[in-house]
């Protein structure tokens, strides 16, 4: 206590007065940034008062703050410099500084122009570097002058930072509406019920990709002998995927109505894709049409992983169709394919998440997989054979966490 008496009872009138206005004006600084991040001004407007402050308060004569703006280094504020200091690279020249420290001497010609650093730290992470040059007065001015320069910086990049924040909570519940929404979207797509009696069996499963996605699946009666199913996958994932899909269904049903051969449905069906994604989505689809009474299924498979049927013991993939639906205005070739089922005849429909998934050793299970399980276990319930067929795929679903959506339409004739 006596030493501080001491020195300042040492200090001139005109030297105490000069404090006590410096004092003055970083205390008015201070309040009328506080007072501008209450107000919540933008970050633009922050950085121009900060500007300000250095420049005609502080006198500043050079500058450039460099902030972290995501994964990389950004110049938000420069003066009194070449407009070359935007092009420093913060990671080879000052990512070591972690403390106030002096540029006299540095090796890179651009810090020539600089006389000091301020770091600014939160924790461990660098926010910000402040490059300061011409900064004039006392040892004790100058050592005053820079931890508030830090202070006013500090304060500055905090509010920044909560900005962005406050921006990706914003964002984020938007998404988490969009998903919501999409949600909904996904549970109308998919039938309430499908048939289980003396004549046919449909059981289905989905695993959407983050609760939402961009496969489909539907079972549409024509009459009591005759129905349509489908299953389908767009590309891409989440919200426009869904999307999609969801325009994708009510187009079919309204064509199905109409009673038309599965060659004219499938062009339509190319038609609209098109139109609704301009070409840049496209969608896969196994589209069969089956009559109890004749016991013929018609199908045609447009791009789509083929599905296996199960008859006589033996599995064979039903491939016979056209390309991928939203690619061609017309599509260059379309083919029905024509198959007996036999009774007790099994076909297992999927889309391609339940084959792109993959162990630790890099082992994937694959079509042969999906066969062997179908000739092991084809005399099971549907609804017991598809759960069953899910808990084999547990340890590929650990490894990969669903990576894409898996759905699973399984179909007997009896």
């Amino acid at each position: 206590m006596n030493d501080s008496i001491v020195k300042i009872k040492s200090l001139s009138y005109d030297d105490m007065q000069r404090i006590l206005i410096t004092r003055q004006i970083e205390l008015n600084s201070l309040l009328e940034i506080t007072q501008a991040i209450n107000n919540n001004l933008s970050a633009e407007a922050l950085f121009k008062m900060y500007q300000f402050v250095l420049r005609f308060h502080l006198h500043v004569n050079k500058l450039a703050l460099f902030i972290a703006n995501e994964d990389k280094w950004e110049c938000v504020i420069h003066f009194g410099v070449e407009e070359k200091v935007t092009n420093l690279k913060v990671e080879e020249n000052l990512i070591r500084y972690q403390e106030i420290n002096d540029l006299v001497n540095h090796p890179n010609k651009i810090l020539n122009d600089f006389d000091i650093v301020i770091p600014v730290y939160h924790k461990a992470r660098p926010l910000a570097f402040a490059l300061i040059g011409g900064f004039s007065g006392t040892d004790t001015d100058s050592r005053n002058g820079l931890k508030f320069i830090r202070t006013i910086t500090n304060l500055i990049l905090v509010a920044n930072e909560n900005k962005k924040l406050f921006k990706e909570q914003i964002k984020q519940e938007k998404l988490s509406k969009e998903l919501e929404l999409a949600a909904k979207v996904q549970t109308m797509l998919i039938p309430d019920e499908l048939p289980s009696n003396e004549k046919i069996q449909l059981s289905a499963l989905y695993l959407p990709h983050q609760n939402i996605g961009g496969d489909y699946y539907d079972f549409i009666r024509l009459s009591d002998e005759e129905f349509i199913f489908c299953i389908a996958d767009v590309s891409g994932k989440g919200v426009g995927a869904a999307l999609i899909m969801s325009n994708f269904q009510a187009y079919m049903r309204a064509l199905v109505q109409q009673d038309l051969p599965l060659e004219k449905l499938v062009s339509g069906l190319n038609e609209n894709v098109l139109k609704n994604t301009k070409g840049e989505r496209f969608i896969t689809l196994f589209l069969g049409r089956y009559n109890c009474r004749t016991r013929k299924l018609e199908y045609i498979n447009a791009g789509h992983n083929p599905p296996q049927l199960f008859q006589k013991k033996e599995v064979t993939e039903l491939t016979v169709g056209c390309t991928i639906l939203g690619m061609f205005d017309v599509l260059p070739k379309v083919e029905t394919g024509y198959v007996k089922l036999e009774k007790n005849a099994l076909l297992v429909a999927f889309t391609d998440g339940l084959i792109e998934m993959e162990l630790l050793d890099g082992k994937c299970f694959d079509d042969e997989d999906l066969t062997e399980f179908i000739k092991e276990n084809n005399k099971l319930d549907l609804d017991e054979f598809n759960a069953r067929l899910m808990m084999n795929l547990d340890p590929f679903k650990q490894r990969n966490l669903l990576i894409d959506d898996i759905t699973l339409l399984s179909f007997r004739a009896f």
